[in-house]
């Protein structure tokens, strides 16, 4: 079966309170940069180019064809 995932990832800064998700499904975690490394996150192609960027994000597009 064909797979399709889109991912909006933004830079933000937060307060105090921690995301909740507004759907039963679906679960929000912020996560510091500085763990992303050491953290399970999918698809691993978007963990990687966010630790490419480090600390000078630059927008990027990339096909993710395995």
């Amino acid at each position: 079966m064909t797979h399709h995932e889109l991912n909006l990832v933004f830079e933000v800064v937060i307060g105090e309170a921690d995301p909740v998700s507004q759907e039963d499904h679906l679960e929000f975690h912020w996560l510091p940069l500085e763990s992303l490394a050491d953290t399970d996150v999918r698809p691993g192609r978007l963990k990687n180019a966010l630790l490419a960027a480090g600390s000078a994000p630059q927008p990027f597009w990339q096909a993710w064809s395995d």
